[in-house]
């Protein structure tokens, strides 16, 4: 099943996705998601290719996770600088 559909099936709102560069060719990527509420984004946590490539992640990659309710979205750079701040190293 296409990602994105998936994500729809689940109650994603809207996703978006960034590349940021970073030092001696490497490259961040982040991903924004939008949920029409909580219960929604964690049955998608839980299950299907989230669950699976989380149980991977620490041998394929680092980074963190932050997640929050908010009534206004976050542009990237309010969303990065939030992530960067509050996030939890995974």
């Amino acid at each position: 099943m296409h990602r994105n559909v998936e994500l729809a099936l689940y109650g994603a709102i809207e996703r978006g996705f960034e590349v940021i560069p970073g030092i001696d060719h490497f490259q961040f990527h982040h991903t924004l998601s939008i949920w029409v509420n909580k219960e929604a984004m964690r049955k998608y946590l839980g299950n299907g290719a989230h669950l699976k490539a989380m149980k991977v992640f620490s041998k394929i990659a680092t980074g963190k996770v932050f997640g929050y309710e908010s009534k206004i979205l976050p542009t990237w750079a309010e969303a990065l600088r939030i992530w960067d701040e509050q996030g939890r190293s995974v």
